[in-house]
């Protein structure tokens, strides 16, 4: 940072107080701290530790496990006054985090510090590594989160002679009583059980500290104590451990602890013996077979007496299915009273909420705060002055709008959250408003309805206020209030009127106040001709992030003010677009964040009839939520179901995982039986038994089907007395779903819990329905079960009768194959660089990154390990290391980073020293600059799918825009199979994450295939690959069949040599039942 850049030192620095100096630094953000820190210095250590403490808040910082901004130069301050600790809980983790920072440095000189952080590269060792033990311990009395740092510094600390061992093994002790987070206990654990080597006989001596700890269940806790706590003498701790630790979820986690007590020999106290008893009891039962092998074994060997319960007997009718409500007439939007009470009880309710949302609540808080600074200036101002600064972009930014109208000035740059602080629609128009509180009349955009739609009678009356009081409207209000216009109240009558008052010519009004080139009225009038346009997204793929520009296009009418519709990505905000009723599902409420709760909750304030992806959300979201967004989103189902909009059939089973596999299922079915519990029986019954249906289509039923199964079973009595009062038709109890789950074969959990569940069923005569028949026959053809249609060479050779195998796929119709194989992608040419690869797993922090090793006969070899991929999808270039001395570059973070691309002219890769060749600095390269992907960069966003974790989404962003061909990713994946690091399995992450892709991706199924099939036994990922290449059977035999393949692709080589080898691996069963899917046949005909 140049001299000029900075800021002069204020006077203020000089005899204010703490306080104020603190925020005068604030507002400067770039400090010259080698001139502010004499002053300070000056002041002395009190004033030293009052500044610390104004300074160190969590709110000033870039974001978690960043520094707060002046902790460098408060840390300086402390050094040069040599102060005591400051023991301060923010000042302690910016402490860690600095400390960190220099330990790194020290360890690798040339280390870069991050950017977008308040770390400090020239911070010296010597003002962070004072007091250390006293730091560390109070680290962990304040429960510092130890992801934050000290799990990273203190075995760096230890090694260095910086903490005593002993010592450090008490705090570490304390340290997991005072954390609060999973991930913090489990970081001392392993400080304590690698780094510190505590010992089993000092992990029992603290045994009494240890079982408390035990209690919350945690996986890494028990594993490293359980099993040293269970080897003691004192029988009392022995008991106490089993009883904190055989409720752990983990059925692992339960093997381990019931394996260490059977390494010991039974308590001699026969209280314990009855309480292990007890304890083990349940867990014979248990549906893990290893924990109830291991639970009978203790038992045996334990000479427990241990009471087996009587059959359970059916579960009774509990009142879950209930008529469908009729729907519910939308109501009004109701503003709060106008008076300061209201308004801070409002501001307090807005407050307590973990995250701003814009709901209801929301809107009657804006609109009573300008209501009431209108008519109590002072009033206004005593409720907002406690409006806090709360978590979330949101929030905190209206927070700051608040403070600063209080102060009569507008908020500085940095004071507002990066990025989103007044662009899209709605913060726009919060903003707008904030800073006009008391001046306007009415807000335009304040819904006519609780489902924050506007009536158009409504936003003329209201422009019709703003005429008769001489005021400019607000720009982002106005837009605001148009995206959230019902066009069907638009009417003659709204026109004329709307027509009518231009000649009251209502100014325009930007953000900084400045006239807009047209006023309010005309703005609106040309919307009514020419409004937004939304795309249908209700269909798109999970979490595919289109752009917004995508989702909605901004109308002519409205091209000549700011572009805010466009400002969020990646698609609108509902809450702007409250009458778009095709949004895709995973949109319609922020996912996981603390809001979720009250988002869910305004979704169920629409009107009837509820969008598809809406009651889905509804059935699927409570699912996900964090815990203090639970209590929010259960009432939104019930809200949803008693209000009639949660109609059985609302909701749409392809749509929570379209593109992606089946995941938390056992969180899902959980849910699904809490929403009946609360009388929506009705709604989930033929929601859940819809999934089972696609779930019973599948290679393989995903994880937690057991558990879903278990929620029909549990509803099966509220079902049947349904029937039997006629509240419900009786096809209900065909269970089409269910009953092809049941039809499986083997005797997993989910199939044999089906079967039970079936039989519950008494009432359909003999449980064969024609559409459960129908349903049972299509899943079997998606499986390998099903009518046999030709027997495998290999065992018409062996004089045995062959398994069953599925029909030929039906070839897709237009539609279907348009949606299963896009058109334009997969078709960009090859450009073959030649270079040879080869892999390595490298460990770049948390990461653990599948890296390649690229050689060109012309340039060397480079070494590519990447967790971005802006370069290769953006730049048409990638980023790599040169190998030195025939040895690959170290791991640091000082990167000697060369940059590889193809020459056109030259026919060949060639390789920069900078980023941007064309500028000849590190900025980046400009897209008209681009040049195609060659086969070796196309190979490394492939093998980014093996590294840990994933970026499945990014690696799809790449290859989604068209520049990436399937003779490409053809030529790649041959080249990568052969390599020991590449396993095929994670290959297909991709795929799973984006089926739209492919047309892209189709060589990682056909060449998989093939490569397996010159192995001498089949590699443990084919079954994954068959299992994907089962599911997009029919996308793949449609594709061969229309040319699109090419024909030595086509006929899948290697497939049949798979299913014609003896054996029963259900890979060569696999192998036989996708042949036969694909209708490929051998040279004497047979499948």
């Amino acid at each position: 940072m140049t001299a000029e850049t900075m800021s002069p030192v204020p006077p203020e620095l000089a005899h204010a107080p703490a306080a104020k100096v603190a925020r005068v630094l604030r507002e400067l953000w770039k400090v010259d701290d080698d001139a502010v820190l004499p002053v300070l210095a000056l002041r002395g250590p009190a004033f030293a530790e009052q500044l610390v403490r104004e300074l160190a808040r969590n709110g000033n910082r870039f974001g978690p496990g960043d520094p707060t901004r002046h902790s460098a130069l408060t840390l300086r301050l402390l050094a040069t006054l040599d102060a005591p600790l400051v023991d301060h809980a923010p000042h302690v983790e910016d402490w860690a985090l600095h400390t960190r920072s220099v330990l790194e440095r020290l360890a690798d000189p040339g280390a870069e510090t991050e950017p977008w952080t308040a770390l400090d590269s020239s911070l010296e060792p010597s003002a962070v590594l004072r007091h250390v033990p006293a730091h560390v311990r109070a680290a962990a009395e304040h429960g510092i989160p130890a992801t934050a740092g000290i799990a990273h510094i203190v075995p760096e600390l230890l090694a260095r002679g910086e903490l005593d061992r002993d010592d450090t093994v008490e705090v570490a002790l304390m340290a997991l009583d005072t954390v609060g987070r999973p991930s913090d206990r489990a970081a001392w654990t392993t400080l304590l059980r690698e780094n510190l080597a505590i010992s089993d006989d000092e992990v029992r001596a603290a045994g009494d500290r240890l079982v408390p700890v035990l209690g919350h269940g945690e996986t890494p806790l028990v594993e490293a104590f359980a099993p040293a706590l269970l080897a003691s003498t004192d029988d009392a701790l022995v008991g106490d451990v089993l009883a904190t630790t055989l409720h752990v979820r983990a059925a692992k986690t339960r093997r381990v602890v019931l394996a260490a007590a059977l390494e010991r020999p039974a308590p001699s106290d026969p209280e314990v013996l009855a309480l292990v008893a007890a304890l083990v009891a349940p867990h014979l039962t248990s549906k893990d077979r290893g924990v109830q092998k291991a639970a009978s074994a203790l038992v045996e060997r334990w000479r427990l007496k241990v009471t087996t319960e009587d059959e359970p007997a059916p579960q009774p009718v509990v009142g879950r299915w209930n008529a469908t409500p009729p729907a519910w007439t939308l109501p009004r939007f109701e503003p709060v009273e106008p008076t300061a009470r209201a308004l801070e009880a409002l501001v307090a309710e807005v407050a307590q909420g973990a995250e701003r949302t814009v709901d209801i609540v929301w809107e009657q808080l804006l609109d009573a705060k300008n209501a009431v600074a209108a008519a109590d200036r002072e009033g206004a101002r005593s409720a907002l002055a406690g409006v806090p600064h709360g978590s979330g972009e949101s929030f905190r930014m209206v927070a700051v709008h608040v403070e600063t109208w209080l102060t009569g000035r507008r908020p500085l740059e940095h004071e507002l959250d990066r990025s989103f602080h007044a662009s899209d629609l709605v913060q726009a128009r919060d903003a707008h408003v904030v800073h006009r509180l008391g001046e306007l009349p009415c807000l335009l955009s304040t819904p006519s309805h609780v489902d924050l739609s506007i009536v158009a009678s409504d936003l003329v009356e209201r422009l019709d206020a703003y005429g008769r009081a001489g005021v400019g409207a607000s720009e982002g209000d106005l837009q605001l209030a148009l995206a959230r216009l019902d066009l069907t109240s638009v009417n003659s009558s709204v026109r004329e009127r709307l027509a009518g008052l231009s000649a009251h010519s209502i100014r325009l009004l930007d953000e900084r106040g400045v006239p807009c080139a047209r006023d309010a009225v005309a703005v609106a009038l040309g919307y009514l001709d020419d409004p937004y346009v939304l795309r249908d997204a209700s269909a798109d793929t999970a979490r595919s992030s289109r752009p917004s520009e995508q989702d909605v296009t901004i109308p002519a009418s409205l091209s000549d003010l700011p572009q805010r519709a466009h400002a969020r990505w990646p698609v609108p905000d509902v809450t702007a677009f409250p009458t778009w009723t095709q949004m895709p599902v995973d949109r319609v409420v922020p996912a996981e964040t603390p809001g979720s709760g009250l988002a869910l909750a305004q979704a169920a304030r629409r009107r009837a009839p509820l969008p598809r992806a809406v009651a889905t959300a509804l059935l699927v979201e409570p699912s996900t939520l964090l815990p203090v967004a639970v209590t929010d989103g259960t009432r939104a189902v019930r809200d949803a179901w008693s209000r009639g909009l949660l109609t059985p059939g609302a909701a749409d089973s392809s749509l929570p995982w379209r593109g992606t596999s089946p995941t938390r299922v056992a969180a899902l079915a959980a849910s699904l039986l809490a929403a009946a519990d609360d009388g929506a029986a009705a709604a989930v019954w033929p929601f859940a038994d819809d999934l089972l249906a696609r779930f019973a289509a599948l290679p393989r039923i995903p994880v937690g089907t057991a558990e879903l199964v278990g929620t029909l079973t549990a509803l099966v009595p509220d079902a049947l007395d349904a029937v039997g009062r006629g509240i419900a038709p009786a096809q209900v109890l065909e269970v089409p779903g269910l009953r092809a789950i049941a039809d499986r074969t083997g005797s997993s959990q989910a199939v044999t819990a089906a079967r039970a569940a079936v039989t519950l069923l008494s009432t359909v005569a003999d449980g064969t329905s024609t559409s459960s028949a129908n349903a049972t026959s299509a899943s079997q053809g998606a499986t390998s079960i099903g009518p046999t249609r030709a027997r495998s060479a290999g065992a018409a050779r062996a004089g045995r009768s062959a398994p069953a195998l599925p029909a030929p796929a039906d070839l897709l119709d237009d539609d279907a194959f348009a949606r299963a194989w896009p058109p334009d992608l997969g078709t960009s040419p090859e450009i073959d660089d030649g270079a040879t690869l080869g892999a390595a797993v490298v460990a770049v922090g948390t990461h653990h990154l599948c890296s390649l090793d690229l050689t060109f006969a012309h340039l060397g070899t480079f070494r590519v390990s990447k967790y971005w991929f802006y370069d290769l999808e953006v730049e048409g270039q990638c980023e790599a290391e040169p190998w030195a001395d025939s040895a690959p570059p170290p791991v640091s973070r000082r990167r000697t980073t060369q940059w590889l691309f193809w020459d056109a002219t030259a026919g060949t890769v060639a390789v920069s020293p900078v980023r941007n060749r064309l500028g000849g600095n590190e900025e980046p390269l400009g897209g008209a600059a681009r040049t195609p992907l060659t086969v070796s960069m196309v190979a490394v966003l492939l093998a980014s799918a093996c590294s840990e974790p994933a970026a499945p989404y990014y690696l799809a962003s790449a290859l989604r825009g068209g520049d990436v061909g399937a003779s490409a990713v053809r030529t790649a994946v041959q080249r990568l199979l052969p390599l020991e690091d590449v396993n095929p399995g994670l290959l297909l992450r991709i795929l799973a994450h984006e089926p739209e892709l492919l047309p892209v991706l189709w060589p990682l199924l056909t060449e998989a295939v093939q490569h397996a099939a010159t192995c001498p036994s089949p590699s443990r990922w084919l079954p994954r690959v068959l299992d994907a290449a089962t599911i997009h059977a029919p996308a793949l035999r449609t594709a061969a069949h229309r040319g699109l393949l090419p024909p030595d692709a086509a006929a899948w080589p290697g497939l049949l040599d798979l299913a014609d080898r003896k054996g029963s691996m259900v890979a060569f069963r696999k192998s036989a039942a996708l042949a036969s899917l694909l209708d490929l046949t051998t040279q004497d005909g047979a499948a």
